[in-house]
C-alpha cells in the first residue's frame, strides 16, 4: 500500500466510522485503487453526507474523480470501469442528455445496494462546497494548460433513462420505508406510477405532458390501469410496500414490450438484482415480499385484453389457472349477494357429484365464474354462482355467459328448467335474471328468492 493510499484509506475511515459503513468504505478504497493505477485520474473527492461525515446505511455515496488535463473524454468512456473497481456495478444510469462543459454524471447501484453518485471532473473545474480530497497526483487539481478540450456528449436513450430511473428510485423507495420515513417513501412511489404512464405514452401516445393522468381510462388497457390503480397507497407503511410491489408487477409486466416496441433493450438483469436486494431489505424489516419476488422470479402476468362479448366461452379451470378466477371479485356493493370463487370452488370439492363449474373467459382473458348444481338423477340444475369481475361488468360478457350455461342446461337428462335464488337490494341481479325469462316462484330459500326458468 503506498503512502497516498494509507492517507486515503485513514481518512476513508474517520469519514465513514462503523460496520454499518464497512460497505461505503470498500466501495470507495476499490475505486481509490482504480484511479491510482490509472494514468486518467488525477483525484478523488468526496461530497455531499460523506464528506460532512453524517453519512449513514441508506445514504449515496457522492464521489467527484477529477482526470488528467486533456483525458477528460478517456475517463468518462472508463465510466463502468470505475464502477466496476467500487462494487460490481448492478444497474449503471447516466445523468444528462446533453453535452457538459466540467462535469459528466452518472449513477450507479451496486451489488450491496450502495447508491454510487460518480461525477467525472475536467481538471480545472469548479470545486464543490464542502467537498474533501481524499487523494490526489502532485499537482493535480490545478487548471488545465490553454487549449480546447472535447466534451463528451452524452447521448442518454430518453426510454431506457425512465426504465433505469424507474428501477434506482424503486431501491431508493424501499430504504426510505426500512428507515421509516413514509413521506419520502409516498413521494417515491407515487412518481414510479408517473414514470410508468410516461414509458407508455412515449411508446404508443403522443401526449407531450404525460404527469398529467387525463384521459387515462381512454388511453392504457385495462390490465395496466388496474396494475396503476392498486399501486394508490393508504399512508401506511406496510400499504406503501405492496404500492411499491404493484408498480414493479406492472413494469415487469409490460416493460419489455415497450421497450422492444421502442427499439431499445430492456434492463432485465439488473432489474431482476434490484428487485432482489428490495426483497432482501424488505425481509429484514418485516415489510410485505410477494411470493414471486421471494422466489427471485418476475411478477405474474397481467390478464390479456378481454375479447368482446361474441368471444366470451367457459372453460375448464385447472390447477395452473385458478388463482386467476380467485382473484377476480364483484364490485364492493355486490360482494353481499355472491360468495367469493375460492369459497365455490372449495363448496364444489366437497359435492363433487353435483357441482359443475367453469371459468368465463373473453378472448383469452379470464372475466367471471359460474356454477351449476347438476343433479341429472334428479333432473334438477340449478344455477349456484355467477359473477363477473366488476372490471367488466356492463360489456355484454354476463349476458353472452347465461346464454351459453342455458345452451349447456338444455343438453342435460331430463332438463325443464333451471332454477335460480337472489337477494334484493341495491346491487342485486334479479333485473338481470327477469330480462331472461326467469320467474319467481314465491319460495324462498336461504333468504333469497327462487326464480325458476323454463327451457
Amino acid at each position: 500500500m503506498t503512502d497516498h493510499q494509507s492517507t486515503a484509506t485513514q481518512l476513508i475511515h474517520s469519514l465513514l466510522p462503523g460496520d454499518e459503513l464497512a460497505p461505503k468504505r470498500r466501495a470507495l478504497e476499490g475505486l481509490l485503487r482504480w484511479a491510482e493505477a490509472s494514468p486518467l485520474a488525477e483525484a478523488v473527492l468526496v461530497w455531499g453526507s460523506v464528506s460532512r461525515g453524517a453519512a449513514d446505511a441508506y445514504s449515496d455515496i457522492d464521489v467527484n474523480l477529477v482526470a488528467a488535463p486533456g483525458r477528460w473524454v478517456e475517463l468518462w468512456e472508463q465510466r463502468s470501469a470505475v464502477t466496476a473497481a467500487a462494487g460490481c456495478p448492478v444497474m449503471v444510469m447516466e445523468h444528462q442528455w446533453e453535452p457538459v462543459e466540467t462535469e459528466a454524471s452518472c449513477a450507479a447501484i451496486l451489488e450491496d445496494g450502495l447508491y454510487l453518485d460518480l461525477a467525472i471532473q475536467r481538471a480545472g473545474a469548479p470545486a464543490k462546497e464542502g467537498q474533501v480530497v481524499l487523494w490526489q497526483r502532485a499537482g493535480a487539481l490545478a487548471a488545465p494548460e490553454p487549449g480546447e478540450e472535447p466534451a463528451p456528449l452524452i447521448q442518454a436513450d430518453p426510454i431506457s433513462d425512465r426504465f433505469h430511473l424507474f428501477w434506482f428510485g424503486s431501491l431508493l423507495c424501499a430504504q426510505w420505508l426500512a428507515r421509516g420515513d413514509l413521506w419520502a417513501a409516498l413521494e417515491f412511489v407515487t412518481t414510479r406510477r408517473s414514470l410508468i404512464l410516461g414509458l407508455w405514452r412515449r411508446v404508443h401516445g403522443d401526449k407531450p405532458h404525460y404527469e398529467s393522468w387525463k384521459g387515462v381510462g381512454a388511453e392504457l388497457p385495462v390490465a395496466v390501469r388496474s396494475g396503476l390503480a392498486t399501486a394508490v397507497p393508504e399512508f401506511d407503511r406496510r400499504k406503501i410496500a405492496e404500492a411499491l410491489w404493484s408498480s414493479i408487477a406492472v413494469l415487469n409486466d409490460i416493460g419489455p414490450g415497450l421497450a422492444d416496441a421502442a427499439g431499445t433493450a430492456y434492463p432485465a438483469q439488473g432489474a431482476r438484482k434490484i428487485q432482489r436486494l428490495i426483497a432482501q431489505l424488505f425481509a429484514a424489516h418485516h415489510l410485505p415480499v410477494p411470493a414471486w419476488a421471494e422466489a427471485g422470479e418476475s411478477a405474474p402476468q397481467a390478464p390479456p385484453e378481454p375479447g368482446p362479448a361474441d368471444q366470451v366461452t367457459l372453460r375448464e379451470i385447472t390447477h395452473e389457472t385458478l388463482r386467476k378466477f380467485t382473484s377476480l371479485t364483484v364490485a364492493p356493493d355486490q360482494r353481499h349477494v355472491v360468495a367469493p370463487n375460492a369459497i365455490s370452488v372449495a363448496e364444489a370439492y366437497f359435492e363433487r357429484e353435483h357441482a359443475w363449474f367453469r371459468g368465463i373467459y373473453a378472448g383469452e382473458a379470464p372475466v367471471g365464474f359460474v356454477m351449476l348444481w347438476d343433479d341429472p338423477q334428479k333432473q334438477e340444475y340449478f344455477l349456484w354462482r355467477f359473477m363477473i369481475d366488476a372490471r367488466y361488468q356492463g360489456r355484454g360478457y354476463g349476458k353472452r355467459a347465461l346464454e351459453l350455461v342455458i345452451d349447456h342446461v338444455r343438453t342435460r337428462p331430463g332438463a325443464e328448467h333451471l332454477g335460480v335464488s337472489y337477494h334484493k337490494g341495491p346491487g342485486a341481479p334479479d333485473g338481470f335474471y327477469r330480462s331472461f325469462g326467469f320467474v319467481e316462484t314465491g319460495e324462498t330459500y336461504d333468504e333469497e328468492y327462487v326464480a325458476k326458468l323454463k327451457l
